[in-house]
């Protein structure tokens, strides 16, 4: 019958009191000064001071887009607002572009199929039939290109790893198309926290690992697992998973904003030292935007044989408002770059 939002709240907050009082950190040290303001500053209003949950930001966290922005920035009502902000009409114009893309990939029947869910009470464009925002776009576009490349050489019950998976938009889609996967979340805590949230109201029936699950196994290994269909994964425990576990490990972007210290956790690991399947969309250099000397060269990619590499379309174009009425065009600092491959047999 699956948790009631009563069952899943406690279920929620247990989680946050047990990390709490084993000492594991809420927030990782060093996240760089973009990033690590704006999550102490949305845990605060995630979590209240006793560890509860503030029901309300929760309800509403794509609404208020806790942790990750996205757009529409506001309903998208026909009033003079909207035709006169030129930070809107340029939003419009990428995410109309954006649909094109999906369109002239043949993803659009995943759109069609997944319009975008409610949870989290979002801003949504609909347009031509379809519902979606610019995250949710971009998920669609992953899923399909997972589909084309991948579908036909991984076992239906393939075990998938996504290193900062969000909420979980990716994992949503991929587990609807191939129910019996499984679906490793791995992203700091407050986002896992985000995680449950959205898949469990996805599937209510489903089995979802979460801390405490994680925290009472000392290895991570296939059979633990292949018990669930969602485990989330704080990033400090990813070193629990034991070799060979992972069938297909995924980043979009995230790695690419890392300090090199985070991202050489990730690839000098286990997890990624044994996977057979390495999915990732990053930038081709981090600079100027990110300054940890990141390229193309640091991801391994020679490791793997490529089944799939092109450009990333989805970020060609980009709009600020200018004097309000207007919009200015400004590119994007780095392209991105897609990557589809199978491990190199030594």
């Amino acid at each position: 019958m699956g948790f009631s939002e009563k069952d899943l709240i406690r279920r929620i907050e247990s989680d946050i009191k047990l990390q709490c009082n084993t000492k594991d950190e809420l927030i990782p040290g060093n996240l760089g000064n973009s990033w690590e303001p704006i999550f102490l500053k949305e845990t605060g209003n995630l979590i209240n001071h006793d560890l509860s949950i503030n029901l309300n930001v929760l309800k509403n966290f794509r609404k208020s887009f806790v942790l990750l922005v996205d757009f529409p920035i506001g309903r998208q009502y026909l009033n003079i607002r909207n035709l006169l902000d030129g930070q809107r009409r340029g939003q419009q114009k990428v995410i109309k572009r954006h649909w094109q893309i999906i369109k002239e990939h043949n993803y659009d029947y995943l759109l069609k199929r997944y319009p975008c869910s409610l949870v989290g009470n979002p801003y949504i464009y609909r347009y031509n039939g379809y519902s979606f925002t610019w995250r949710w776009i971009k998920n669609v576009y992953y899923a399909g290109l997972f589909k084309k490349i991948l579908a036909e050489k991984i076992r239906q019950d393939f075990i998938i790893m996504d290193i900062g998976c969000g909420y979980g938009i990716f994992s949503y889609i991929l587990k609807n198309e191939f129910q019996k996967s499984h679906h490793v979340l791995v992203d700091l805590p407050q986002q896992l926290v985000l995680a449950h949230y959205f898949l469990a109201k996805h599937f209510p029936d489903a089995r979802i690992a979460t801390y405490k699950d994680i925290f009472e196994v000392n290895k991570i290994d296939r059979n633990f697992l292949n018990k669930y269909d969602f485990i989330l994964i704080p990033w400090h425990m990813y070193t629990k998973i034991e070799q060979g576990s992972i069938d297909v490990l995924t980043n979009f972007v995230s790695f690419a904003e890392m300090g090199r210290k985070y991202f050489d956790y990730y690839l000098k690991q286990e997890p990624f030292l044994s996977v057979k399947y390495f999915f990732t969309i990053n930038r081709f250099v981090s600079a100027p935007t990110y300054d940890n000397g990141l390229t193309i060269l640091d991801y391994q990619l020679a490791s793997f044989r490529a089944l799939h590499f092109a450009i990333f379309p989805l970020v060609m174009e980009r709009y600020r408002r200018s004097r309000f009425f207007f919009y200015k065009y400004f590119p994007h600092e780095s392209q991105l770059f897609e990557f589809i491959g199978e491990r190199q047999k030594i």
